[in-house]
């Protein structure tokens, strides 16, 4: 058949159902969104939006189903999944959806493509743990976890890594010493950079869910209209979590994401990184950093990072 430009920049001859390369073997993809097939959905856009002029109705109409997916994704546990099971049924069939989205009339460095690419990223983390057949990711098994499990979205097909790395970090800095929970996307997938979103937040380094327990269970369903004080709010979710003051021992412990995407914050180095999480911070922890840095008694001050998180969510929750 024909292939578009977008095809050819994606596969790079080899398809986009090609297996992927990941910790030293060929592992196929695993679809999660196949259940019905792509003249059995409910298209995006009718004739008339194909019309000029009518590509904001259906942006902002793709916006909403997204938002109803990943809505309906988390409303689900391993619990309640048994429970009712033709819920889950019917949340695989809106997901065949994503298979004829028109990614193509997206404005990649707007806010509503950042929006539906972080809530398409959650929504896939979400399926995917609830249907991992061992349980939760373990740090032997996140690598491929991450690289295999794929929506089909547009006619392309994108795993979480390559939908983290490559889309809504494409161009943020590179991860430096990536070790699990955090996984870069293999070698063979850099042509998904095409999609790469233009919107480079540090604040984006908070709003991503690994899944490990390091990250909060809770996600929030990001919207044009409150994208800034969604990222905001989830960066002081954040550093209430991960970034800890211990004033007897003179010690400051930063999030393990600052060190894994330490170009991100500023120079990159621990006092960088510290001074941007600063204004995440309560009044009580910001002035209890600022004394212990400005104490002249204090000989010096220990800046570390958290260890690594090895341990995962079953399942995620809505914020």
């Amino acid at each position: 058949g024909v292939q578009t430009s977008a095809d050819l920049s994606l596969s790079g001859g080899r398809g986009k159902w090609a297996p992927i390369y990941s910790s030293l073997k060929y592992k196929q993809r695993q679809i999660l969104n196949g259940r019905r097939m792509t003249f059995d959905v409910e298209p995006f856009q009718t004739q008339e939006d194909d019309l000029e002029g009518h590509e904001e109705k259906v942006v902002e109409s793709i916006g909403k189903v997204v938002e109803g997916m990943l809505t309906k994704a988390l409303s689900f546990s391993l619990e309640n999944l048994e429970k009712s099971p033709k819920d889950f049924v019917s949340f695989m069939d809106m997901t065949s959806r994503l298979r004829i989205l028109p990614i193509h009339m997206l404005d990649l460095n707007g806010k509503e493509a950042f929006c539906i690419f972080v809530n398409l990223y959650h929504c896939l983390l979400q399926h995917a743990l609830l249907l991992s057949i061992d349980g939760p990711p373990s740090k032997r098994s996140v690598v491929n976890f991450m690289r295999c499990s794929c929506y089909e979205i547009g006619g392309d097909v994108f795993s979480l890594a390559e939908l983290q790395c490559c889309i809504i970090r494409g161009k943020m800095s590179p991860a430096v010493s990536a070790k699990p929970p955090y996984v870069e996307e293999p070698k063979g997938s850099q042509g998904h950079r095409f999609y790469a979103l233009g919107i480079a937040d540090t604040r984006t380094n908070f709003i991503l869910n690994n899944g490990d327990q390091s990250c909060p269970q809770s996600v929030p369903i990001l919207t044009p209209e409150d994208l800034e004080s969604q990222l905001t709010e989830a960066s002081c979710i954040w550093m209430k979590r991960q970034l800890s003051v211990d004033s007897p021992k003179n010690t400051v412990t930063l999030p393990k994401v600052c060190e894994v995407y330490r170009n991100d914050f500023g120079q990159g180095d621990l006092t960088s990184c510290l001074m941007y999480c600063l204004k995440f911070l309560d009044a009580k922890k910001q002035k209890e950093i600022v004394d212990l840095i400005n104490n002249e008694a204090t000989v010096n001050v220990v800046m570390k990072y958290q260890p690594i998180c090895d341990t995962f969510h079953s399942h995620l929750k809505l914020t």
